[in-house]
C-alpha cells in the first residue's frame, strides 16, 4: 500500500509539473490551476481544479467560448473561489478542466456534472484532437443519453499519459450547483448504490407514513389523518422527482416537465397544507375570518399551479415561496388570537408556523449538504434541502396533533365570567322549548319545562363537545368488526349484522349532529317530513328494541295495530331518534323484566296520528322527581351510564314535530312513555302487521349443563369479550374434538352465538365461577 501511495505521489506531482509548464508558457499572466492526476480509485471533486464562466445570455457555443479563453482568459475565475450556487441565476456556466492519466494503463472514466436535477448539461471532451459531445440532463430524452446513470454524467476512458481537456455547459431551470466530480466505474457504482438506497429508505418511509395516515383514517373516520397522508405523499413524490426517480415514467413528459414537476408537487404540498388548516379549523375553533385566508391562500397556489407549463419555474417557486411564508405568518396570528380558548392548541399552531417558516428558509436558502443524522453521500447532493425536508413532515405532524386536539375552549374557566354566561345562556335556550309547544301532558308535567331545567354547568357542556370526539373511534372500530363478521357469516346471521350497521350509522348521524349543536353551528332537532314505509320503519324499530333488551336480560314485547297505512309522511329520522332514546331508557332500567312497544294509527276528520306507546315493567320513578326527567343532563341516578339527555332529546323532538309525550309511573303498571304525532296518508293501503315477542337468554336453563375444563371455558369467555366470532366458532370445533361429552354445552354456545348474544355467552363460560 505504502508503494502505491509514493508512486501515485510521484507520477501526480510529475503530471501536475508538466501540465502547470505547458500552461504558463503562452501566456504568463492566466490563472496558475492545478489539475488533477488520476490513478486512483477513489471519487474525486473537481471543484478545486475548475475554473467557470458566466454566459449570462446562454448564447454562447464552444467555439465562442473557445474564443474567449484565447482572447481573454482572465475573464474565467477559479470555481473553488465561487460560494456554492443555490439560486435561480437564469445564466448558463461553462465549466473547463483538463484530466491527466498518469497511470501506465488506460482509465476508463465518469464524470458528473451535478445532482440529478440538473435539466441541460453539455460534455465536450477533446482527446487526439477530435471534440466529443456528450449531452445530458433531465431535459434530454432517455434515449438520446450516453448511459442510464440517472446523472448528468458523461463515460470516456483516457489512455495512458493522455490530458483530456473537458468542458462542461450547465443550464438549468432548477437550482443550479457546481458540483463536478470523476468517479472510476466502481467508485460510481459503490456512490449510486449508496445515495440510491438513502433517498429510497427516506422516500419510502415518508410514504409510508403517508400511507398509514390513510389507514388511520379508514379507521377513525378523523379527517386530519387524511389530510396529513396527502401531504405526505407529496413531500415523497417530491423527494424523488427532486432525485429524478419519477420523470422517466413520465415518456410523453420528459423533455418538458423535468423540474417542472418537482416544483408543482412544491406548490400542490403547500395547498395541501392551507387546506388543511382551513378544514380543520372550524372544529378545532378557529375563527372564520382566519379560516378564510387559508382558502384564499390555497386558491391562488392553485391558481399559480395551472399556467406551470408556460410561465418560467422561478416564478412558480417564488410565488409558492412567497406563499409559503404568509401561510406561516398567518399560522403564528392564529395562534396569538386562539390563545386564551385554547393554550395547548395555539402552542400546536404556533410551532407548525415555525416550522413551516423553517421549511421556506430552507427552500429559498437551498442549504447544502446532507443532514449530519444522514448517511453523507459520495454523490452531488440530491434531493430537497433536510432543514425543508424535515420542517415540513414536523409541520404536518403538528397540524394533526392540532387539529386531532380536543379543544380546552370548550371548558369554561371559574375565572372567565363572561365566556360562561354565553355558554350557559346559550344551553339554556336550547334546553328550554318555547312555551307554545310544551303543552302540560300529565300532572308529573304540570311544572313550566323551563323551570324543572338547569343551568348548564361546564362539564355538561365538556359532554357535548368531547362526543363527537370519543365516540367515533370506538364506532368505526365496530363496523370494522361488523364488516369482517360478514366475511364469515352464515345467512341467518345476516340480519343481525344489517341491525348493526345501521345502528352504526344512525349513531354517526347523531354524533355529527350534537357536535354541531355544542359548538352552536345550527339548531340541533329541525324537522324534515318524508314519505316513510311505516310498517317498515315500526319493524326496524322493534329489532332494536330486541337487542337493546338483550343486555339486561330483558324481555321485549312488539304490538303493532292489525293493520297499518302503507306510506305515511313524518321526519323518520327523528322518529326513530326520539323512540330509540324512549326504548333504551326503558331497557336501562329494567333488569330481568319485560319492554313493550306499541303502535297503531287513529285516524281522525282532520287528519291522522301515529300512537307509539313504550312501557317497562322496571322500578318506577318517584312522584318527587318525575317532573325533572325531562330536563337537559338530569340524572335520577348516577350510577347508571349515559349523560342524561335522552329524554329531553326525546320531548324536544316529540314537540318540535307538532305532538305530544305524555308519561305515567306507578308501581303496579311500571312506567308508561306515550307519543303522539300528527301525520298524513300517502298511501293508505292496509299491510298486515306481524308482532314481535322475544325472550332474552336466561342463566337458569343452563346451569345443570355439564361443561368443558376451566382452562378452556376461561379461553371462550375472553373470545365472547372480545366479540370474536370466527374463532369462537373455531373453539367449539377444537374443544368439542378433544372433550365430546359435553355436546349439551356446545349446543348452548351455538344458540348463543347465533343469537350474537355474547353476554349470554360469557356467562355460559363462566358457570360455577361467578
Amino acid at each position: 500500500m505504502q508503494v502505491n501511495l509514493k508512486r501515485f505521489a510521484i507520477l501526480a506531482i510529475t503530471a501536475i509539473t508538466l501540465c502547470a509548464g505547458s500552461a504558463s508558457a503562452p501566456s504568463k499572466a492566466s490563472p496558475v490551476v492545478d489539475y488533477p492526476a488520476v490513478d486512483s480509485a477513489a471519487p474525486i471533486s473537481l471543484r478545486p481544479y475548475t475554473q467557470v464562466y458566466e454566459d449570462r445570455d446562454g448564447r454562447l457555443a464552444l467555439a465562442d467560448i473557445l474564443a474567449i479563453e484565447k482572447s481573454d482568459p482572465h475573464r474565467f475565475r477559479p470555481l473553488k473561489e465561487m460560494r456554492r450556487l443555490g439560486a435561480y441565476s437564469g445564466s448558463a456556466w461553462w465549466l473547463r478542466t483538463e484530466i491527466v492519466n498518469a497511470a501506465k494503463a488506460p482509465h476508463a472514466l465518469i464524470l458528473v456534472g451535478g445532482p440529478p436535477n440538473l435539466e441541460q448539461v453539455d460534455f465536450y471532451l477533446q482527446q487526439d484532437g477530435q471534440w466529443r459531445h456528450f449531452p445530458a440532463g433531465t431535459m434530454i430524452p432517455a434515449l438520446q443519453k450516453d448511459g442510464a446513470t440517472g446523472y448528468p454524467a458523461a463515460q470516456f476512458t483516457a489512455a495512458p499519459g493522455e490530458a483530456v481537456a473537458v468542458w462542461i455547459r450547465i443550464e438549468s431551470a432548477s437550482p443550479i450547483r457546481l458540483e463536478p466530480a470523476l468517479y472510476t466505474p466502481g467508485s460510481f457504482v459503490a456512490a449510486r448504490a449508496s445515495d440510491n438506497i438513502l433517498g429510497g429508505v427516506l422516500t419510502s418511509s415518508i410514504a409510508a407514513l403517508g400511507i398509514c395516515a390513510f389507514i388511520l383514517f379508514a379507521a377513525s373516520h378523523r379527517r386530519a389523518f387524511l389530510w396529513f397522508g396527502g401531504i405526505c405523499v407529496t413531500i415523497a413524490l417530491s423527494e424523488a422527482a427532486s432525485r429524478a426517480y419519477i420523470q422517466p415514467v413520465f415518456w410523453s413528459m420528459a423533455s418538458g416537465w423535468t423540474y417542472r414537476l418537482e416544483t408543482v408537487i412544491h406548490a400542490i404540498g403547500a395547498a395541501l397544507t392551507a387546506m388543511f388548516v382551513y378544514a380543520m379549523g372550524q372544529r378545532a375553533g378557529l375563527p372564520a375570518g382566519h379560516r378564510k385566508v387559508y382558502g384564499v391562500i390555497a386558491a391562488l397556489l392553485v391558481i399559480c399551479i395551472v399556467p406551470t407549463h408556460f410561465l418560467p419555474v422561478a416564478v412558480l417557486s417564488m410565488a409558492t415561496l412567497a406563499l409559503t411564508v404568509v401561510m406561516g405568518i398567518c399560522l403564528m396570528t392564529s395562534a396569538l388570537g386562539t390563545a386564551r380558548l385554547s393554550r395547548n392548541g395555539a402552542i400546536l399552531l404556533a410551532a407548525a408556523a415555525v416550522l413551516l417558516l423553517a421549511h421556506a428558509a430552507g427552500m429559498s436558502l437551498h442549504l447544502p449538504g446532507a443532514s449530519p443524522w444522514l448517511i453523507p453521500s459520495a454523490l452531488p447532493q440530491a434531493g430537497t434541502p433536510p432543514v425543508a425536508l424535515f420542517s415540513m413532515l414536523a409541520c404536518a405532524v403538528a397540524l394533526t396533533l392540532w387539529a386531532t386536539h380536543r379543544r380546552k375552549s370548550q371548558r369554561v374557566a371559574p375565572g372567565n365570567k363572561q365566556l360562561a354566561a354565553k355558554e350557559t345562556g346559550s344551553l339554556e335556550r336550547d334546553a328550554a322549548p318555547p312555551h307554545a309547544q310544551v303543552p302540560p301532558a300529565t300532572p308529573a308535567a304540570v311544572a313550566p319545562r323551563d323551570e324543572a331545567g338547569h343551568l348548564a354547568t361546564p362539564q355538561q357542556t365538556l359532554v357535548l363537545g368531547y362526543v363527537g370526539h370519543d365516540l367515533r373511534a370506538p364506532l368505526a372500530t365496530i363496523s370494522g368488526y361488523a364488516r369482517l363478521l360478514r366475511q364469515t357469516a352464515r345467512p341467518e346471521q345476516e340480519s343481525y349484522l344489517d341491525m348493526i350497521e345501521r345502528s352504526i350509522n344512525y349513531q354517526f348521524s347523531l354524533i355529527d349532529e350534537i357536535l354541531a349543536y355544542a359548538e352552536y353551528d345550527l339548531q340541533p332537532f329541525d324537522i324534515s317530513a318524508g314519505d316513510v314505509q311505516l310498517p317498515a320503519l315500526l319493524e326496524e324499530l322493534a329489532r332494536f328494541g330486541v337487542s337493546l333488551c338483550n343486555h339486561q336480560g330483558n324481555a321485549f314485547r312488539y304490538i303493532p295495530a292489525t293493520q297499518l297505512p302503507a306510506v305515511v309522511r313524518l321526519d323518520a329520522k327523528r322518529t326513530r331518534q326520539a323512540v330509540l332514546n324512549l326504548l333504551g331508557n326503558a331497557a336501562k332500567f329494567t333488569r330481568d323484566g319485560t319492554v313493550c312497544f306499541e303502535a297503531g294509527v287513529n285516524q281522525r276528520d282532520d287528519g291522522a296520528e301515529l300512537m307509539l306507546q313504550v312501557t317497562n315493567d322496571g322500578t318506577p320513578i318517584p312522584v318527587e322527581h318525575q317532573a325533572e326527567i325531562f330536563s337537559a343532563f338530569r340524572q335520577l341516578r348516577h350510577r347508571d351510564a349515559g349523560s342524561g339527555l335522552g329524554l329531553f332529546i326525546a320531548d324536544r323532538i316529540v314537540h318540535g314535530m307538532g305532538g305530544s309525550l305524555r308519561f305515567d309511573s306507578s308501581p303496579k303498571l311500571g312506567n308508561r312513555f306515550a307519543i303522539t304525532l300528527p301525520i298524513a296518508v300517502a298511501d293508505a293501503t292496509p299491510i298486515v302487521t306481524r308482532p314481535i315477542h322475544h325472550v332474552a337468554a336466561r342463566d337458569g336453563g343452563t346451569q345443570g349443563i355439564a361443561a368443558p375444563p376451566l382452562a378452556a371455558r376461561l379461553a371462550l369467555a375472553k373470545l365472547a369479550r372480545e366479540g370474536e366470532l370466527s374463532e369462537i366458532q373455531q373453539w367449539t370445533a377444537e374443544t368439542r374434538q378433544h372433550h365430546p361429552q359435553y355436546e349439551a354445552f356446545y349446543r348452548a354456545v351455538d344458540q348463543c352465538v347465533d343469537n350474537f348474544d355474547m353476554e349470554c355467552l360469557q356467562r355460559l363460560a363462566l358457570l360455577g365461577i361467578t
